[in-house]
């Protein structure tokens, strides 16, 4: 009679299963991976900055300072923020001013921005303006 065939190798002991209300331990991989985990978290927090408040009177101050002392450059993403499309331009004038300068042929208002932080090339915000209301905004450098 043939007797049936051994493993090889005993299979090995199955791990005990916790005992409900006992503190489950992490290895050394579950740590790492908490600690890349938690990483990444505060990373993308400081990437989503939310962005600062438009301060008007800081905006209108810089109408007229030479463009290498105009500090508006660094206040464009709050402003575009708050200017948006469909806007009135009473409403632009109230937040911005008036224009460094404006055609009335075109209905376009120009801001001046200043020199980029790190270049030589000046800056410069217009708002296209139709029936009153903000059509298009973009920013320039010239």
């Amino acid at each position: 009679m043939l007797k049936p065939h051994a493993p090889a190798s005993p299979s090995p002991p199955s791990a005990p299963h916790p005992v409900p209300g006992t503190p489950r331990t992490f290895g050394a991989r579950g740590v790492f991976a908490t600690l890349a985990l938690s990483l990444s978290l505060s990373l993308s927090a400081c990437a989503m900055e939310q962005t600062p408040r438009f301060d008007s009177d800081a905006w209108k101050a810089q109408r007229g300072v030479a463009a290498k002392d105009n500090t508006r450059g660094g206040m464009l993403a709050a402003m575009e923020a708050v200017v948006q499309p469909g806007m009135s331009r009473d409403a632009v004038l109230a937040l911005l001013g008036e224009p460094d300068t404006r055609d009335a042929e075109t209905g376009i208002d120009t801001y001046e921005l200043g020199v980029a932080k790190f270049g030589v090339d000046e800056e410069y915000y217009e708002i296209r303006y139709r029936d009153g209301k903000v059509e298009s905004r973009q920013w320039q450098r010239r």
